[in-house]
């Protein structure tokens, strides 16, 4: 039997909570580099900082014994994968070579290893989200597993990209805060401000490491959705295919905007002629297809009016 409306409404309210779940786990991900990136900063801190605190001139000097042997605890703690992929090995040997340039980018490094970590942890946690939701979403419509995954692929890669690209964006905003500070000097209150964790959904404050990092989070979560979404009605569009549909028509999310509704005003379509979503609407897009009634008219008169009969 076809997915009814409302079958698909209930469908697509299930999407967006299971959305929300992958997010907050995302952001769990980069909660916990935050922590750790914040503690072993706070140990170099304890170290140099004078009763004014600790500047620019403390940290721009050769690293010592001690610098590396505290570098070397701080990897190890938040490094667990001896053998990394190919992403996190390069970001890896990155900051190693940052590292042994001065105090200053030893600080930077430290910054860039744990974030590293974070983001080969979303991205293998985004790719077999991504890859699971497909296999259901097809399932779910046909009763049948999926036996060919190549449309899969092109999401995977784009989101395996982009998240890295997320995780240098966010490398570099955090360094900049934490060196701007140095610049300024930091004092133990200053020192605190800038380490405290501050979640995604808080308000953004100046100064504040967790706080630059968050704006990129977000980003990283819409990433996924919207991966997500785009494969969920690739999944969709191929499994009404083969259920010998010919025709579909847009299902819109809860709370909806105005262009999502303008463009299911144009359907129904073909299957092939469908939109592409997200893309043609919004990031993180959870507006769905249903099969237009296969009996009779609705069909002929698409192929009518594309001079296809």
């Amino acid at each position: 039997m076809a997915t009814t409306k409302q079958q698909e409404l209930k469908r697509i309210k299930q999407l967006v909570k299971q959305d929300q779940q992958d997010g907050n786990q995302l952001a769990k991900f980069y909660r916990d580099a935050l922590v750790m990136i914040s503690a072993h900063l706070t140990t170099f801190y304890n170290n140099y900082a004078t009763e004014t605190g600790l500047t620019l001139t403390q940290v721009d000097q050769e690293v010592s014994q001690w610098d590396l042997e505290q570098f070397k605890l701080a990897v190890d703690a938040m490094v667990n994968d001896s053998n990394p992929d190919d992403a996190l090995a390069k970001h890896l040997k990155l900051a190693y070579a940052q590292a042994t340039i001065s105090k200053r980018n030893m600080l930077g490094a430290m910054v860039s290893i744990g974030l590293a970590v974070a983001s080969d942890q979303a991205d293998q946690f985004g790719q077999q989200a991504i890859e699971t939701s497909y296999r259901k979403t097809y399932q779910a419509r046909t009763a049948k597993p999926v036996t060919d995954i190549k449309a899969t692929i092109k999401p995977l890669k784009e989101y395996k990209s982009r998240i890295w690209l997320h995780n240098d964006q966010m490398a570099g905003r955090v360094q900049q805060v934490l060196y701007h500070g140095l610049q300024r000097g930091l004092s133990k209150q200053d020192w605190q401000q800038l380490t405290k964790f501050k979640s995604p959904s808080q308000p953004r404050e100046n100064d504040n490491l967790a706080s630059e990092a968050n704006k990129v989070i977000t980003q990283a979560q819409t990433l996924l959705k919207s991966v997500k979404a785009d494969s969920d009605n690739q999944a969709t569009l191929h499994s009404y295919s083969a259920l010998g549909g010919h025709a579909v028509e847009m299902v819109l999310q809860p709370g909806h905007c105005g262009p999502c509704e303008e463009l299911a005003n144009e359907g129904p379509w073909l299957i092939d002629d469908a939109p592409h979503l997200p893309e043609d609407t919004h990031p993180g897009c959870r507006c769905s297809f249903v099969m237009v009634d296969n009996n009779g008219h609705m069909v002929r008169s698409l192929y009518d009016d594309l001079s296809l009969a």
